[in-house]
């Protein structure tokens, strides 16, 4: 590559030219665009100019600048070039890295692809050293950027920006590019050096310094470098100093609007003629839909007709069969009866036959063997018909006297048992239920018997784990349990606020479990808590001797004036948490919360930041078991005694439904087991005539 640099410079000896003020006089560059390798260009500070061939390298030089000096987002390369022809401009900082020198065509695609002077993983470096002209030292601005191997976009690129006041060896920069850039390791190297990845933060430092007006002035002069020529004075305040009037862009605005609303008046006039042209047909539309659903309705009767008139057949053809079997057992009944009574005519003809026969006393014998016998089935069938009809008397169903009403009963017998298994497994969840809502009664009431014997021995609302780890600290510590206090003990709601104390109590939570510790106390403390196994989250707040002024409240909504203090050592250092970090707005409901930095609602939902909203319903707002707020526990006490009468009257209530579903369920298995029993008996079995 040619490059001719001409430059017009002052002796050394000579008196700096505007001493004071910062002027570029160096450029290093390595691996940049077809600068290959490491190059120093010194820049004269009266004057510099920079001229050569098409392609010589001018431009690349420029850029170089650019990406130093511009922001990313700004830089335009080679925007000479660009603005001169049609096409948009090829290079980019990727480009300049990999050192693209020409674009041909690929033989094999056809394809238009660039030639590069370092085609693996590189790296690049352009440095900038700038000089005021007086004895303070140089500044000197570095811009590094790698590519690693076949990355080719700027995306690909990774770029740091260095910033030093001290001599820079730009080679010595190498270990730490070569294979990609260590920016922990560069910062190590020169720790007087500003290292950052972000340009915004590189150009504010270096602006500071060198006295630059800003990011305008940067873009500035980035257009001042990119114009080829100027027609006139005009060309370059417009192009390049002066930014489009806003009016251009109300302007604009204004127009896409009145086209919007000429658009939307369009669709609106279109509608409107729709709607009047359609509203003469919603008559017909609604008799259209009316035949439509009738002649549905009509169609689907008559696709069910065939199946209906199947159903009333079987139905039919099932009571016919009933009847049919009814009149068969009543006819079998009828020839037993024919076949008793010939047998018994027959025994008597035979009997008599014989008795004309012998005419002697066996035939005597032989009646009252025939007596006896009899006797011993009456009596059979008697103890048979007893014992049915005893268990009918049971379940309060009289026994029936003819086989017509014996064997109707067995029919409803028989109908009834197949309803009682298909309702037997309803009975038994039922019964179930009971059980399970009895055994849920008899836990609460266990569990407030618990709570009651336990604040029979205190008279903190607190949770008993947090009182006993407490009081295992004061074991440990000898310190009484007054000399600890959490601040739910010392904090109770003014009794005119009472209807605000459950959104208070989840407000006050995250303080009101806190342990008080008297700064004098704080080693002892310490030491207890972390030597002991506590069983429970203990939070502990060191209260210093003089703790800091209470400051005031937002207004007279604020919860710290809804909330009561008790007296003693801890009282100042209340109020000042309170003021400080408990300022909240009491208010109606959620609309209220918007527009309030910390506020809380009656139903308990808490806004502790501009956009944090928080609500703790794991128990209801009005859960005073929930509570810990309050000098003493006499209102929770009471509270729990109610409780406690509502769960008892609850549980006899409990006891009393479940012994109803117990008889009842008793009284169900009896008749249906006297239901079974008359099933399984022919009238044979009981007719005792």
């Amino acid at each position: 590559m040619s490059t001719e640099l001409a430059a017009a410079q002052t002796p050394v000896t000579a008196p700096a030219i505007h001493p004071g003020q910062w002027r570029l006089d160096r450029v290093e560059l390595v691996n940049w665009g077809t600068f290959q390798g490491h190059h120093v260009i010194d820049v004269a500070r009266r004057g510099f100019l920079l001229t050569g061939h098409s392609g010589s390298g001018k431009s690349s030089l420029v850029d170089a600048i650019t990406a130093v000096l511009t922001p990313g987002g700004k830089i335009r390369f080679n925007a000479a070039a660009a603005d001169a022809s049609s096409r948009r401009a090829d290079r980019n900082v990727a480009s300049y890295v990999r050192g693209a020198w020409r674009r041909q065509s690929d033989d094999t695609t056809g394809e238009v692809v660039s030639d590069y002077l370092r085609t693996g993983a590189t790296w690049s470096a352009v440095g900038l050293r700038y000089s005021n002209g007086t004895a303070n030292p140089p500044v000197t601005l570095i811009k590094l950027a790698h590519l690693r191997t076949g990355a080719n976009t700027p995306a690909d690129a990774s770029v740091l920006h260095l910033l030093s006041t001290e001599p820079i060896d730009m080679m010595e920069l190498q270990p730490y590019a070569r294979d990609g850039l260590e920016m922990r390791k560069i910062k190590s190297a020169w720790p007087q050096a500003t290292v950052t990845e972000r340009h915004s933060v590189f150009a504010e430092k270096f602006c500071r310094l060198l006295g630059i007006g800003g990011e305008n002035a940067l873009v500035l002069l980035h257009k001042t470098q990119s114009a080829k020529n100027l027609g006139s004075l005009d060309d370059l305040l417009r192009g390049f100093m002066l930014d489009e009037p806003t009016t251009f862009a109300i302007a604009d605005t204004a127009v896409e609007q009145f086209s919007d609303l000429s658009e939307a008046h369009t669709h609106v006039v279109t509608a409107r003629r729709q709607i009047q042209h359609l509203s003469a047909l919603r008559p017909h539309i609604t008799t259209y839909d009316e035949h439509t659903a009738a002649a549905v309705h009509v169609e689907a009767l008559r696709a069910s007709l065939p199946a209906f008139a199947e159903a009333w057949k079987l139905e039919l053809a099932r009571t016919e069969r009933e009847s049919a079997e009814q009149r068969v057992r009543a006819a079998g009944h009828d020839v037993a009866i024919a076949r008793t009574l010939t047998e018994e005519a027959t025994g008597a003809h035979n009997r008599a036959v014989l008795l004309v026969s012998e005419r002697g006393g066996q035939a005597l014998a032989n009646q009252r063997a025939d007596v006896e016998g009899a006797g011993r089935a009456v009596s059979l069938v008697s103890r048979e018909r007893a014992s049915i009809a005893g268990d009918l008397s049971e379940v309060r169903i009289e026994f029936p006297t003819t086989f017509e009403e014996y064997e109707e009963l067995r029919d409803t017998a028989r109908a009834e048992r197949a309803r009682a298994e298909a309702a037997q497994a309803d009975g038994s969840a039922h019964l179930l239920q009971l059980h399970e809502a009895r055994a849920d009664t008899s836990r609460r009431k266990t569990s407030i018997e618990k709570e009651l014997e336990t604040l029979k021995h205190a008279t903190s609302n607190l949770d008993p784990r947090l009182q006993e780890a407490r009081a295992l600290i004061c074991r440990r510590t000898g310190l009484a349990p007054e000399t600890l206090p959490f601040a739910g003990e010392l904090l109770q709601v003014r009794p005119e606020h009472h209807d605000w104390t459950g959104a208070i109590e989840r407000a006050l939570r995250p303080l009101s479990t806190v342990m008080l510790v008297p700064a004098v106390h704080r080693d002892a403390v310490s030491r207890a808590v972390d030597s002991a196994h506590l069983h429970a989250r203990v939070v502990v707040e060191v209260i210093p001797v003089r703790p800091d002024p209470v400051r005031p409240v937002r207004g007279p909504a604020s919860l710290v004036h809804r909330v009561e203090v008790k007296a003693g050592p801890m009282r100042d250092w209340l109020d000042s948490e309170l003021a400080r970090r408990y300022d909240y707005d009491c208010v109606d409901d959620a609309d209220a919360l918007h527009g309030l930095e910390r506020a809380v609602t009656r139903a308990g939902q808490v806004k502790r930041g501009h956009t944090r909203y928080e609500k703790d319903d794991r128990t209801a707002v009005g859960d005073r078991r929930q509570w810990v707020l309050g000098f003493d526990n006499a209102a929770k006490v009471e509270h729990l005694l109610g409780l406690l009468r509502e769960v008892g009257a609850e549980l006899d209530r409990a006891d009393a439904a479940l012994g109803r579903a117990e008889r009842e369920r008793t009284a169900a298995v009896d008749r249906q087991s006297a239901l079974k029993s008359l099933e399984r008996r022919e009238w044979a079995d009981v007719d005792v005539d």
